[in-house]
């Protein structure tokens, strides 16, 4: 067949396109559905699936245009707009305009309905979850095992912390065999006992896609588990009731990868960081316990009995140099005193000496003139009777006998 038949992928996207925005049937389409998918990026601009039970269609609503009304995911609306070609891709897709509520999906509102039910009866109360395992040595993954979600946390694993070891526990994530093979995975898992870690997910997709997750018996099976469950279901905007029942919820698989893991990176500079404080902690203390053992053996030293003995003997022979000091200080100073008082003795004696000589001088004149018997040598004499002196002739009477004591004897008389 010749090449010229042939056109490119641009050509043929052209065209199309041309073909429909030349189509008045399409410059002003009216179209109800239910709203999947619903996420409005930084720039405004909302992007959204538009679905019905066989069916659906892209659309978009522009930051620039008059739509005021916040949609989001299992809403009913009723929107108009134009269908464009968004040429790079091929893909066709709605351009809102205008749009309002046509009230909510019937999925929206049975989920709703079973989570104010798991809500009432408790099962997402903070209180029940459980801690993760910092250091897991099995990690077990409930998901497809054909599909990129388990690929992604293997390897996000491998570079995070090698030395844990990954247990797929294979799962349908979608369809009508989804939530009985969940169910079964978890709680095979929870009978093994055999990780520490379950992460239960699947990639991104619609509610549709995702609902396997939200049926009240997964709910239930990942809020008895005994082994702490991660959710890692879809994208960051959804949220299912396996996310609210598990111990942690993770934005997607990856998230989930490595809310389970530690880094070894980080572990790594943690370890040397903490062998450098180790090492300066060991060192302060080695210096610590060395200046307290220098502080105790000084403390054995100087109490030693011989040191004790040496400090007594020097304390004994400095109160002995000092009581011999003293004592001479004293001794020189009684001497010094009692020369002192010796000489003023000597003064004193010689003076009451030659006083009392003086007065024995004066009293022993007295006394020799007072002396009978120095009148005696003058030719006196005492005359007595009967050992009485006479002092007048009245004292005698004739024939008495009388004594007369001359200054050489005495001389026996009688009165005539």
């Amino acid at each position: 067949m010749p090449q010229d038949k042939f056109i490119t992928v641009s050509a043929l996207n052209s065209y199309i396109k041309n073909l429909i925005d030349n189509d008045t049937n399409l410059f002003r389409v009216f179209i109800k559905g239910e709203v999947s998918n619903c996420k409005t990026y930084s720039s405004g601009h909302t992007y959204f699936t538009l679905k019905d039970e066989s069916s659906q269609v892209q659309a978009v609503i522009f930051a620039r245009s008059n739509v005021s009304f916040k949609i989001s995911s299992g809403m009913k609306v009723l929107a108009i707009g134009r269908v464009r070609v968004y040429e790079p891709n091929g893909n066709y897709q709605i351009i809102v305009d205008s749009i309002k509520e046509d009230g909510l999906g019937e999925l929206y509102e049975k989920l709703e309905k079973l989570k104010e039910e798991l809500r009432l009866a408790g099962y997402f109360d903070p209180a029940h979850k459980r801690e993760l395992k910092k250091f897991p040595k099995k990690i077990g993954v409930v998901t497809s095992k054909s599909g990129a979600v388990i690929e992604d946390i293997k390897n996000i694993i491998k570079n995070r912390y090698p030395l844990v070891e990954i247990i797929l526990y294979p799962s349908s994530v979608q369809g009508e065999n989804a939530v009985p093979e969940l169910v079964k995975q978890i709680e095979y898992a929870n009978s093994k006992m055999e990780v520490d870690t379950l992460i239960v997910g699947r990639g991104g997709g619609s509610l549709e896609d995702l609902w396997a997750f939200n049926e009240k018996a997964v709910a239930l099976a990942v809020y008895n588990s005994k082994i702490p469950v991660i959710s890692a279901v879809g994208h960051e905007t959804d949220y299912t009731i396996c996310d609210l029942v598990a111990d942690l919820r993770a934005e997607t698989p990856s998230a989930a990868a490595v809310a389970a893991t530690p880094n070894i990176v980080d572990l790594d500079k943690q370890i040397k960081q903490d062998l450098i404080v180790l090492k300066h902690n060991y060192k302060r203390i080695l210096e610590d316990k060395a200046s307290k053992l220098n502080e105790i053996e000084k403390n054995i030293i100087f109490n030693s009995p011989k040191n004790k003995l040496d400090r007594y003997l020097d304390k004994y022979n400095t109160l002995v140099k000092d009581l011999n000091k003293n004592m001479n200080l004293i001794v020189e100073n009684k001497s010094l005193q009692l020369n002192n008082l010796m000489e003023k003795n000597d003064i004193n004696i010689n003076q009451i000496l030659e006083y009392k000589k003086s007065l024995f001088e004066k009293y022993s004149y007295s006394l020799k003139n007072l002396n009978p018997l120095n009148i005696m040598d003058k030719g006196f004499s005492i005359v007595s009777k009967n050992d009485k002196i006479i002092k007048s002739v009245n004292d005698v009477k004739k024939d008495d006998l009388i004594d007369i004591r001359l200054k050489d004897g005495n001389v026996k008389a009688k009165v005539e």
